[in-house]
C-alpha cells in the first residue's frame, strides 16, 4: 500500500511516514496543495492523508480539486476542532473519514485496509 501525506509541517509528515513504514505502509509527502495536485496527476497512491490547514489552499479546497480527477480515498487530519456541519461538508465532498492530529496509527491502518 502506498500513501501520500499532504502536510505543511515536514517534521510531522516525516514522523507519520516513519510510523506508517513500521506498519508496512510505503509513502511520500508534499507540503502544499499545488504540489499535492501535481504529484497525484503524475503518480498513484492507495490513500491520501490530507491536513486540513495548508498555506496555499485549505483541505476542503484540495479535496474538491482531487475529486475532479481521482477517486483515491482521502482521510482528513486536523488539529483543530471542527463542527458537525464542517464534518458533513467534508464527507459530502468525498472524504472517507476525518481524524484528529496526531493520528492513531493503528486506526489509520485499519481505515486504509477498509478503503483498499
Amino acid at each position: 500500500m502506498k500513501i501520500l501525506v499532504i502536510d505543511d509541517d515536514s517534521d510531522i509528515a516525516a514522523l507519520m511516514l516513519l510510523n506508517l513504514k513500521k506498519k508496512g505502509v510505503d509513502g511520500e509527502s508534499v507540503n502544499n496543495g499545488d504540489e499535492a495536485i501535481k504529484w497525484l496527476k503524475n503518480n498513484s497512491a492507495d490513500m491520501i492523508l490530507l491536513d486540513m490547514l495548508l498555506p496555499d489552499k485549505n483541505g476542503p479546497e484540495i479535496l474538491q480539486e482531487i475529486r475532479t480527477f481521482s477517486s483515491t480515498p482521502v482521510i482528513i487530519l486536523t488539529a483543530k476542532d471542527i463542527s458537525n456541519s464542517e464534518t458533513a461538508e467534508l464527507l459530502e465532498k468525498g472524504a472517507q473519514a476525518i481524524r484528529s492530529k496526531p493520528p492513531k496509527f493503528d486506526e489509520l491502518i485499519q481505515l486504509m485496509n477498509e478503503y483498499k
